[in-house]
């Protein structure tokens, strides 16, 4: 008898994994919906390396996010550069590293300089008199939320340096996750361990706290193991024929990059050991750099004839030049190198009470060489903006117990 009921407890358990099994992938049906659209990929999703990430938001009685995650072939062990996807992360440790310090006169509008005293590193002047535009920690992060700027990560990256960063993304529940270079070529994998002096100044422009260079003596273990990308790549204008080993450059998946956004909009649903310790106010100041557009920054504003409004909006619109609809706001950090495109988005429409988080990953290199002739525009963008737009329209549709009240994150009127 206990035999039989064994063997029927058995054929239950796997009745129900064949009928989770059976059950249609949502991303995938709703994209299959539209082969106009997604023909091309979804006939190869593999040579496309496709991931996506979206999860739905629904709200309890005090307005409280419940989340509701769906995947389509994430795979945290299959390797994509994520390029400036890293200078969220980055942003958030080094307000939270601010924030701790609480040093006194010191804080992420404070002046500071970065001093040059190793390879490849370079002088940035805290103390210029009459300098409009003098570096502090919150133009740096402002510039990467709102135009992805490369000086702006290297400057913040000498501040943490990389040993910093991975102990405490470690802390936060990232073990894998790995910010490992600047963005400059002339820096190698050693070098890149060597981190400028940083001095602050005040008003008058006297130097008011000192951090020395440091030097991290222990390369962090890939997560991946080793690592090479493609079939050739090009040095100094000329091809090289053999794989370009990327065992030391930065690497997050793409499940981690969704989490920090998730952790970024609404931090108060992580966990207390995995939240980052930022104030209100810095948690404020980055949302509003990663909703806003170029032209409305507040440290630095971009002329829309050289950075448009759509600039960095890829789940949504592509990468097309078009005016924005004004009720809806994409809170997001993007990402491409050698033919990778990411996105990780929280997406809102204030007028009809949507919201939702999506993250997507597109690799458009069909002949796997980085000879710079990718398909951003033919194959990468496209794909991003009609996604966002598939994963719109349908939360649109979908009935929810009740309507987001958004007022927290309406920064412009």
């Amino acid at each position: 008898m206990k035999k039989r009921i064994s063997v029927l407890l058995l054929i239950g358990i796997l009745s129900v994994g064949q009928a989770t099994q059976a059950q249609p992938n949502l991303i995938e049906s709703l994209m299959k919906a539209n082969p106009a659209w997604f023909g091309k990929v979804l006939r190869n999703p593999a040579r496309y390396e496709v991931q996506i990430l979206y999860t739905q938001i629904n709200r309890d009685k005090n307005n409280k996010p419940i989340y509701k995650d769906f995947t389509y072939r994430v795979n945290p062990q299959a390797y994509f550069n994520p390029a400036s996807a890293v200078k969220l992360p980055l942003s958030l440790l080094a307000l939270e590293k601010m924030h701790q310090a609480n040093l006194l006169g010191v804080d992420k509008y404070t002046r500071m300089g970065t001093q040059a005293t190793y390879k490849c590193q370079k002088n940035v002047a805290g103390n210029k008199p009459n300098d409009p535009q003098y570096p502090c920690l919150a133009r740096y992060v402002e510039r990467m939320m709102l135009v992805s700027d490369n000086d702006a990560y290297s400057r913040v990256f000498e501040y943490l340096g990389s040993q910093y960063m991975q102990q405490r993304l470690a802390q936060r529940g990232y073990p894998n996750m790995r910010i490992l270079r600047r963005f400059d070529d002339e820096c190698d994998s050693v070098t890149n361990r060597h981190t400028n002096a940083v001095v602050f100044y005040n008003n008058q422009l006297e130097p008011i706290h000192y951090q020395p260079a440091r030097y991290d003596p222990f390369p962090f273990r890939f997560p991946l193991g080793k690592v090479k990308q493609g079939r050739g790549y090009l040095k100094k204008g000329r091809l090289v024929r053999r794989p370009l080993d990327v065992t030391y450059s930065n690497y997050l998946s793409l499940s981690d990059l969704h989490q920090i956004m998730k952790s970024v909009m609404f931090p108060e649903a992580v966990p207390a050991p995995y939240r980052f310790d930022l104030s209100w106010q810095d948690y404020r100041f980055l949302q509003k750099a990663l909703g806003s557009y170029p032209r409305e920054g507040v440290m630095t504003s971009y002329k829309p004839q050289k950075k448009y409004d759509t600039w960095k909006k890829y789940l949504f619109y592509g990468r097309k030049n078009i005016r924005p609809y004004p009720h809806i706001r994409i809170f997001n950090i993007v990402g491409w190198w050698a033919g990778y495109l990411v996105d990780s988005a929280y997406i809102v429409d204030y007028k009809n009470g949507v919201e939702f988080f999506l993250s997507a990953l597109i690799y458009t290199n069909k002949n796997q060489v980085l000879d710079y002739k990718f398909e951003y525009l033919t194959d990468g963008f496209p794909f991003l903006g009609r996604l966002g737009q598939t994963i719109y329209r349908y939360e649109r549709r979908r009935k929810k117990p009740r309507l987001p009240n958004l007022s927290q994150f309406k920064y412009w009127k």
